[in-house]
């Protein structure tokens, strides 16, 4: 994207930020605020550099090197290398989590606060809690956002082999 382009779409955000700063309508300026963050991260991309996700969470690469060993930043293949990034879904949600915890107070380990925090937060919820039958639209848009089309195809071709196994028992 060219520097003309980039700057455009700058100031159109910003101005849609200010007019939903200055609706009366709480729902019309969450409304607004959301597509603007949706057209943000549509300009992020599916990714983030390592050396970027670092920068925003305050961290080293190698630190954000062991949060992808341990789980708990999902890697994506950088389309054309063999080089791996952060998925932009979960980074900033893991970043959202750590800014809260800083602004608490929080000095010490607080990625690694942040990662229990949302992983206790995405438990799913056992037989007989409230919320038994989640929707599984977030979880579904998560795994799509943290796995390859590689990945997608070849989940789908075991799937399609089970499904005629299955079904050719039951004839």
């Amino acid at each position: 994207m060219g520097r003309a382009r980039a700057i455009d779409e700058a100031l159109r955000d910003v101005l849609e930020l200010r007019a939903a700063r200055s609706t009366g309508d709480p729902g019309a300026a969450r409304r607004r605020i959301a597509a603007v963050e949706r057209r943000r991260v549509r300009a992020i991309g599916p990714s983030v550099p390592k050396t970027r996700a670092a920068a925003l969470l305050g961290v080293s690469v190698t630190a954000i090197d062991r949060w992808i060993a341990r789980g708990a930043l999902p890697a994506v293949a950088r389309p054309g290398t063999s080089r791996a990034e952060v998925a932009t879904g979960p980074l900033l949600e893991l970043a959202e989590e750590v800014e809260s915890l800083r602004a608490a107070g929080v000095e010490r380990a607080t990625i690694a606060a942040a990662v229990r925090q949302l992983a206790a937060r995405h438990r799913p919820p056992r037989m007989g809690e409230r919320g038994y039958f989640p929707d599984h639209r977030a979880e579904r848009r998560h795994e799509f956002a943290t796995t390859t089309a590689a990945e997608r195809v070849a989940e789908a071709i075991e799937l399609s082999r089970t499904l005629t196994q299955l079904s050719s028992l039951a004839r």
